[in-house]
């Protein structure tokens, strides 16, 4: 499996804002959407699991588990789509599911910063009592 990122048009992103406190134009840049998309080969067995591919290209909802927290929504596409119908070996065939949310999994939450600092006298991990 590979990933690839692809970004929109960096350069067409970029604008001017006024600044009212010092009266100038400075430069500024909106929030550049990114498209990620997975490559995976995939290699098919059975007949069987030619009709569970068919239907999962065809499907306008299908979602990538267990590669984040929460369910993905991928859009998938395969190249080259052609099998035998009597299969005497396995097929390989490469598989794109490009993530619908342009979004996702681009940094962590950001702490307050409470989380991450020693516990004192007067936090809740201490009792009344004074050690």
């Amino acid at each position: 499996m590979s990933v690839s990122s692809e970004f929109a048009d960096l350069e067409s992103s970029t604008f001017e804002r006024f600044n009212s406190a010092t009266g100038d134009f400075y430069a500024d840049r909106e929030r550049v959407a990114r498209t990620q998309t997975l490559n995976i080969v995939s290699i098919i067995k059975r007949s069987e699991q030619f009709t569970h591919l068919i239907d999962m290209i065809a499907s306008d909802d299908v979602y990538l588990l267990d590669f984040d927290d929460t369910p993905l929504k991928v859009i998938p596409t395969v190249e080259d789509f052609e099998y035998d119908c009597r299969q005497t070996a396995p097929q390989s065939f490469s598989i794109s599911l490009t993530l619908a949310d342009k979004e996702s999994r681009i940094m962590e939450d950001i702490s307050d910063g409470e989380e991450y600092s020693k516990p004192r006298v007067f936090s809740p991990q201490y009792s009344e009592t004074f050690d």
